[in-house]
Parts: C-alpha cells; sequence; structure tokens
C-alpha cells in the first residue's frame, strides 16, 4: 500500500472529503511548513529510521537558506551605485521596520478574531516580502488573505501559527544572507 496524499492550494471546506473520495489517503493544503510535511510523512509512513541530531539541524539549516531567494536580493544589490548611500541597506532595513509592525497588527487581529485586519495587513506584507524574496513567507501571507476573505477565523489562527514562525526563521535568514553579501 502506497499512501497518497493530496498537496492543493485550497483550503476550502469540502476540499478534504473530496481528495478522499477520489481515494486520496490524505491531505495538505499550501504552503505548508517542514514540520507539517513531516508530521504527514510520519503518520503514513512512520518516522525516520535512525537519524541523528546533526543530519536533522542540517535539513533545517538547508531549509531555512530557501526561505530567502538569494537571486531577488542580488536583484536588489544591483540598485546599489558605488559611493553613495547603499540602496540594498535602505530597502531591507524598510522592509524589517515595516514586517515587524504588520506582525504586530496581524497577531493583535488574531487575538481578536478580526479578519478584515487580518485579511488587509497580510496583503501588505504578501507584497512586501516577494519584493525582498521571502517567497515562502509571502505564501502563507497570501493564504491569511484569503482566510480573511472568506471569514475563516480558525483556519486564520492554525494558519498564523505556522506563518508567525516562518516569519521568524525568514527574518534570520534574510539578515543572514544580507550579511553574507557585504562580507
Amino acid at each position: 500500500d502506497l499512501p497518497v496524499v493530496a498537496l492543493t492550494a485550497n483550503a476550502l471546506s469540502g476540499d478534504r472529503q473530496r481528495c478522499l473520495d477520489a481515494g486520496m489517503n490524505d491531505y495538505l493544503t499550501k504552503p505548508f511548513s517542514k514540520a507539517q510535511l513531516e508530521k504527514m510523512l510520519e503518520k503514513w509512513i512512520g518516522p525516520p529510521a535512525d537519524q541523528s541530531a546533526a543530519s536533522i539541524t542540517m535539513q533545517t539549516d538547508a531549509a531555512d537558506d530557501a526561505l530567502v531567494d538569494s537571486d531577488a536580493l542580488a536583484q536588489i544589490r544591483m540598485l546599489d551605485v558605488p559611493g553613495e548611500s547603499s540602496i540594498f541597506d535602505e530597502i531591507i532595513d524598510e522592509y524589517l521596520r515595516s514586517s515587524s509592525e504588520l506582525v504586530q497588527r496581524i497577531a493583535e487581529s488574531v487575538s481578536s478574531a478580526d479578519y478584515d485586519a487580518v485579511r488587509r495587513d497580510a496583503h501588505s506584507l504578501k507584497s512586501s516580502s516577494a519584493a525582498v524574496g521571502l517567497a515562502i513567507f509571502s505564501k502563507h501571507c497570501a493564504q491569511l488573505e484569503r482566510l480573511g476573505d472568506n471569514a475563516d477565523i480558525e483556519g486564520i489562527k492554525h494558519c498564523w501559527s505556522e506563518a508567525s514562525d516562518c516569519y521568524q526563521r525568514s527574518l534570520s535568514s534574510l539578515q543572514s544572507e544580507s550579511a553574507r553579501r557585504v562580507a
């Protein structure tokens, strides 16, 4: 028996049942986190065989490296003119400032079940995150925006839990990538 898990961009009610009715064993909505995928794999095929802590850390580091699109950062870096202030630094600094404010507002809106505010702020964060190469986090924001459109506060809470973790890891990767490019 080979388990089949559907991956879908839809998070609408009834999607899970349609996947199961079509013969799938389970389903996972995109974007999904590494932890969700690991949990799903363990559910259907069991835990990984004798995996050392070092290899798990290396896999997590590799996954975190994928959180930042270094090509997108290289495109921004090309805007810099030698001898002038760094446009790259200004863009990254502005993103760090504005994203921090938006993340705080989204967290407050999730707590107060204000799905309109979540939708609005997730839309802004989606665009700015994509612009600085945080495509995975941007996809989380797109999902939050869709869930806000559907007034799905339970879905928003679940998605926000993953999105906020992705944001923290993305910031760390962004800062590392920025420092690497300067060095």
